[in-house]
């Protein structure tokens, strides 16, 4: 029962009415199947003798007079039953399937928004390919082996329910006997094998997700692999975690179907040992066949409906885990325009200001950022230098606006804000981080990121493009900004930084932040990109992480962090001296590089 509500809880509330709707088309399914189960026993009876017909039930219900129709208005009557029960089973059936696919795109969807409202500490924590299985693989997953099975367990438990009804009505010593026999075994495998269904489970979509990451670490890996020759070692681990979780599946997916061959052997075992006994006895067995015919009917049509209630709750219980951890994981999705209602700030009026500011990660006793004060004014250019884990990008994140400090206060455009980060407009922030993601989209659609294809400005392209020193690279692919980037057409490190940058600029930016734009440039490029950044007349605030040392003398102001403290900052005369110091403790003596 609790597999059945979890699955239930997954239904969007306004999608709820549809399930209900769903349902009640069930009903009628089942009171037709109930019908066309019913019309076999005179049918038959009518067929073997239709003197029968008069002396049974059905013939003592009909009004004094009342002449039996001939048999093939009756067979007429069954057959069109029996093809509307059909039609309407498949409509019923194909209703399911839809109401399925609407809830997997809704639940991506959700799970996608719930993942990203959890901030930037969550995402950054997680690894990215599990997320996106969660996010597709998964949630079909789900959908179909959860949410589907759901619906099945309803229809198909209703039209169970009404035959059984309808049989108790016509034999119910013998409909007793064999609706105990049946429930009591059904109900016996599931009790037995409850408990291992629900650790399977778990198993499998733990071991599926540890297979994801190592596939992905394994592709990810596929330079070094190459030449180390050692990829064996690495698809070995994802084969072994597959096979965990295709071993659990493979044992649900046996319990599902044992019963069924056994109800069936036991079922229609029963229906052919009671004439055979009758005839070995010397008694009279034709008067048994229309009820051996409504028996025989009924099994054939609820059979098949009886092991797929049977299956959904063994397939529901199989994924339990699965649907806890997306209700876990749906728990903190955010209201429909609670976004909206905040205010976002766009543009930058005088400056951005750091008062004793801390940060600390969560679950790390030592300060990221410590006590920083530091003031950044509108249109300034600004270059952040320190070595290795200096908490340079931690700084970077809280002017962001993607972390919220852990003490002390921030100030922008005059307003304080102590306890909450920065609420920047999507727009205000141009970035750039260190490793880029280029998208198999054409060039245009890859520096516009996000706006469709006919609303892209591909004059702002260009020129952007060619502030970012990428414009001749791209008029000279074979189909300039509209050249599509995969399928053997990619752009070197260097390239894909400057595209990066021209991405950055489309909205045109109050605040334009780069981490470390420069790492994949040669020398002559990224001279002129700093010159084109930090010139007057680009008027943004520019945020640089840098460790070109050369090109500071640019920069109207370098702000200098070791061990999570600005221990400086001012332009290129005041903080020189700090500046050799940090270049002379960063350079490697040629000994150590086996050069001497």
């Amino acid at each position: 029962m609790r597999a059945i509500l979890l699955m239930f809880r997954l239904i969007p509330a306004d999608l709820t009415a549809n399930f209900f709707w769903l349902t009640a088309v069930s009903v009628l399914v089942g009171v037709l199947e109930m019908a066309g189960v019913a019309s076999i026993m005179p049918f038959v009876a009518l067929m073997s003798d239709p003197s029968m017909l008069k002396t049974s039930m059905i013939g003592r219900a009909l009004p004094a007079g009342y002449a039996i129709p001939p048999i093939h208005v009756v067979g007429l009557l069954v057959l069109g039953l029996f093809v509307l029960t059909n039609l309407l089973g498949l409509l019923t059936v194909w209703w399911s399937f839809r109401f399925a696919a609407l809830l997997g795109v809704r639940l991506s969807e959700n799970m996608a928004h719930s993942y990203f409202s959890k901030g930037y500490l969550y995402l950054r924590s997680q690894e990215a390919s599990v997320l996106a299985n969660n996010v597709t693989h998964e949630t079909e997953k789900l959908v179909s082996c959860g949410v589907l099975q759901l619906c099945l367990l309803v229809t198909k438990s209703i039209q169970v329910v009404l035959v059984i009804g309808l049989l108790l009505v016509v034999s119910p010593v013998f409909a007793i006997i064999v609706f105990a026999v049946v429930l009591s075994f059904y109900a016996g495998v599931y009790g037995i094998l409850r408990a291992r269904l629900a650790r399977l489970g778990g198993e499998s979509v733990n071991s599926m997700a540890q297979a994801m990451r190592e596939a992905t670490e394994l592709f990810a890996a596929s330079k070094e692999l190459l030449l180390r020759g050692n990829a064996r070692f690495f698809i070995d681990r994802v084969w072994m975690s597959l096979g965990k979780a295709f071993k659990a599946d493979a044992v649900s997916r046996m319990v599902q179907v044992v019963p069924k061959h056994v109800i069936e052997l036991v079922a229609f075992s029963a229906l052919l040992i009671i004439p055979i006994y009758r005839s070995w006895a010397g008694e009279d067995y034709r008067a048994f066949l229309p009820i051996m015919a409504l028996f025989a009917y009924a099994g054939y049509r609820i059979l098949p409906s009886a092991q797929q209630v049977y299956a959904s709750f063994s397939i529901l219980k199989f994924y339990d885990t699965l649907a806890i951890r997306f209700l876990d994981a749906l728990k903190e999705l955010p209201e429909k325009n609670e976004a909206e209602g905040k205010v976002k700030l766009r543009e930058l009026a005088n400056s951005i200001r750091l008062r004793q500011v801390s940060f600390s990660y969560p679950g790390k006793d030592s300060r990221a950022i410590s006590g920083a004060n530091l003031t950044i004014h509108r249109h300034e250019k600004v270059a952040i230098i320190g070595p290795s884990g200096a908490g340079k990008s931690t700084l970077l994140d809280i002017l962001l606006g993607l972390l919220v400090p852990t003490s002390g206060e921030l100030v922008v455009n005059d307003l304080a804000l102590t306890s909450s980060k920065i609420p920047w407009d999507a727009r205000a922030i141009g970035y750039v981080p260190q490793s880029p993601l280029i998208v198999r989209a054409t060039i245009a659609q890859n520096i516009a990121f996000g706006v469709p294809d006919e609303q892209i400005d591909r004059k702002r392209c260009r020129a952007i493009a060619e502030f970012a020193c990428v414009h001749d690279v791209i008029d000279a692919l074979p189909n300039g900004y509209d050249t599509f980037l995969g399928d053997g057409v990619s752009l070197s490190g260097g390239e894909i930084q400057r595209l990066a940058i021209a991405r950055a600029l489309y909205f045109s930016p109050e605040i334009l932040v780069l981490d470390e734009p420069s790492s994949a440039l040669d020398p002559m490029i990224s001279a002129r990109l700093f010159c084109n950044l930090s010139a007057p007349d680009f008027e943004c605030m520019v945020i640089v992480v840098t460790h070109d040392w050369d090109s500071l003398a640019s920069f109207g102001k370098i702000i200098i962090v070791n061990r999570g403290e600005v221990v400086a900052d001012g332009d290129f005369a005041s903080v020189r001296e700090y500046i050799e110091n940090f270049r002379r403790a960063t350079a490697v003596a040629p000994t150590l590089m086996g050069m001497e």
